[in-house]
């Protein structure tokens, strides 16, 4: 079950319209829930409050049409014009009485046209101060977006170049590979077979034939160096485990030659 109103739809209703009329002088744009909130407390004695206003259906009919009744004042205001006829003024207010009334009236539609062009002036400045920022806003975009797309080229480039540092990289260690399957294999396999009587006279070169067999067979010295590696790292080191691939690899090498 909601809660008992406040006041009445009729009471906020007159006084929006009494609010409307003196306070805000025609101007929808003054006239807030707040505001009008206040302005009924401080009549009635009662603490209103602005989500009391909001409730009442006829309040916001009432605000919906001045508003419509508004821009329709303002548009018309300004777009009409019609020529007065002199003759047929004075002619239709011949009394003192009625060419007062004719006057006053003239005088509200003069102040209403006026009113009608501040209305306007002031909206179009506000435009052109919202449309000085979105320019702004778009100018500082398209030099966020300009540095993105440098970051980028410069990532580009920088990809560019590891990727020709790791090519080149990788030519090397080709070459450092072919050096180390030429000579330095071999030359290990020398110091392994100079205790077998392999190497020819004192100058430590292997014969041709062994050398031969030796390049052809590095296979055989890299298993070599991996088993005995993973003999190095059992927990019980063996030596008879080391020299027995020793003596495994230096017979292979000799049954080819």
């Amino acid at each position: 079950m909601g809660r008992p109103k406040k006041i009445s739809n009729e009471i906020i209703v007159n006084s929006s319209k009494e609010y409307f009329s003196v306070i805000c002088h025609g101007d929808i744009k003054k006239m807030t829930y707040k505001n009008l909130a206040e302005y009924i407390s401080s009549k009635i004695n009662i603490n209103v409050a602005d989500y009391d206003l909001k409730k009442c259906h006829e309040l916001k009919e009432y605000i919906t049409d001045i508003r419509n009744k508004n821009e329709r004042t303002v548009l018309n205001s300004v777009i009409y014009f019609k020529r007065l006829d002199i003759n047929n003024f004075l002619r239709m207010n011949d009394t003192e009485s009625k060419l007062r009334n004719a006057l006053i009236q003239l005088d509200n539609s003069y102040e209403e046209v006026c009113m009608s062009a501040t209305k306007i002036y002031e909206e179009n400045r506000r435009i052109r101060e919202r449309n000085n920022k979105l320019l702004v806003a778009n100018r500082k975009l398209k030099s966020e977006i300009s540095e993105q797309h440098s970051t980028k080229n410069t990532s580009i480039k920088t990809e560019s170049t590891l990727k020709k540092e790791i090519k080149a990289l990788k030519n090397r260690i080709r070459v450092l590979l072919d050096i180390i399957n030429t000579n330095v294999y071999p030359e290990i396999a020398n110091e392994l077979l100079a205790e077998k009587g392999l190497i020819k006279m004192n100058n430590s070169i292997i014969s041709n034939s062994g050398k031969t067999n030796i390049m052809n067979d590095n296979e055989s010295i890299i298993s070599f160096i991996n088993k005995r590696e993973e003999v190095l790292n059992k927990t019980d080191k063996d030596t008879s485990d080391i020299n027995r691939l020793m003596h495994d690899l230096i017979n292979n090498i000799e049954e080819k030659e």
